[in-house]
């Protein structure tokens, strides 16, 4: 699984909750190890794309809770962020074709109401989108 995929599901996952959840809440939701939930966390922290805070021990403190400010949220959803690393070396057919199979996948009953692949297809659309109006602006 492509890191960009697994990024976009531990974001899905964070956006489903609603609400602060450790690295073990994340993982569970998401699907990941907590390892590789880990090293997101930490990967998005560094780029202020996802926040963290750790509770006092008197109410279940002693890990990190993580969360999407408001900003962060809109960031995501109105597709104010970089381009996915993972992505920058596929070219827009492979990305399509890609995003055509995930289509398929949640055409299926099984997969309707996952929202981390809403994320992901939703990601894979901002993204071929930004790059069609980067293609179309070159040529200008």
């Amino acid at each position: 699984m492509s890191q960009t995929s697994k990024q976009a599901r531990f974001i899905a996952a964070l956006v489903e909750a609603g609400d602060a959840l450790p690295i073990s809440g994340i993982s569970r939701r998401s699907g990941l190890s907590r390892e590789d939930c880990g090293r997101i966390a930490s990967r998005l922290i560094k780029r202020g794309r996802v926040s963290r805070r750790k509770p006092p021990l008197s109410s279940g403190g002693g890990f990190y809770r993580y969360f999407l400010t408001e900003e962060q949220l809109d960031g995501f959803l109105n597709g104010r962020r970089r381009l996915p690393e993972g992505l920058k070396g596929i070219d827009a057919v492979g990305a399509g074709q890609r995003l055509r199979f995930l289509r398929d996948l949640h055409e299926r009953t099984i997969y309707r109401e996952s929202a981390i692949l809403k994320a992901i297809i939703v990601d894979y659309e901002r993204t071929l989108g930004v790059a069609s109006a980067a293609e179309e602006s070159s040529r200008c």
